[in-house]
């Protein structure tokens, strides 16, 4: 499965005086979903599936990776509290999946032109 890269700013509660944003980069992995197949044999009928973001893991912090030293716990209390605030926005795992959707149908164009130019040499040959 594909690991996908995914570059936002965090921001803790705004209402607090030690409010802060944060530039993250994550990698994560992707199990597409699929459609729902409602006109088949009731044995082949399934309810569609959405996409889902998993495996999410912080890589870098404001452009530097590891060690942040940006919470008095440790950086791994750190990652898990940025992984968590992205697992809770709806925007951020849409964008995720968008970047992953564009990352796939980029890999497929790149083979496909791969696939043509070795047809091409080898009619020229």
């Amino acid at each position: 499965m594909s690991r996908y890269r995914y570059a936002t700013t965090l921001a803790s509660n705004p209402d607090r005086a030690d409010y802060a944003e944060v530039d993250v980069e994550v990698t994560y992995e992707v199990s597409f979903g699929r459609p729902a197949t409602l006109y088949a044999a009731p044995e082949r009928c399934h309810e569609a599936e959405p996409d889902e973001v998993h495996s999410i893991r912080l890589e870098k912090v404001g452009g530097r990776p590891a060690p942040w030293n940006l919470h008095f716990h440790s950086d791994k209390h750190f990652a898990a509290i940025c992984v968590e605030k992205l697992e809770e926005s709806e925007a951020d795992l849409a964008a995720m999946i968008e970047n992953a959707h564009e990352s796939e149908l980029a890999l497929e164009d790149e083979i496909a032109d791969m696939r043509w130019e070795a047809r091409r040499e080898g009619f020229a040959a």
